[in-house]
């Protein structure tokens, strides 16, 4: 999770949803829909605007899949093994789903 700056200032206990810039998570093989459904729908419903999901279940091809949060709805674009992708948002960023498993 990256928070903004501002956060690590605040005086209350937990993370408020604006204060997330960024979610990431490894979608776990044992608890799959968990991970790509119900996580998917809670960090839409509180205004996470950008959530990425490491899809390792394939091992030969991981798959990293970027979500955008638009009108309250996730828009999704995914990206398999070696394939590269260059983000400006949250942060501008190159990299590929298999650099992260490195």
């Amino acid at each position: 999770m990256v928070l903004r700056a501002s956060a690590a200032y605040s005086t209350g206990i937990g993370v408020r949803p604006e204060d997330v810039v960024l979610v990431v998570e490894v979608v776990s093989p044992s608890n799959a829909a968990h991970d790509l459904i119900t996580k998917r729908a809670l960090y839409a419903e509180h205004g996470t605007a950008h959530y990425w999901i490491v899809d390792i279940r394939d091992v030969g091809q991981p798959v990293l899949r970027v979500l955008r949060l638009d009108a309250g709805q996730y828009v999704e674009k995914a990206f398999a093994g070696a394939e590269r992708v260059s983000l400006t948002e949250p942060v501008p960023i190159e990299l590929s789903a298999t650099e992260l498993l490195d």
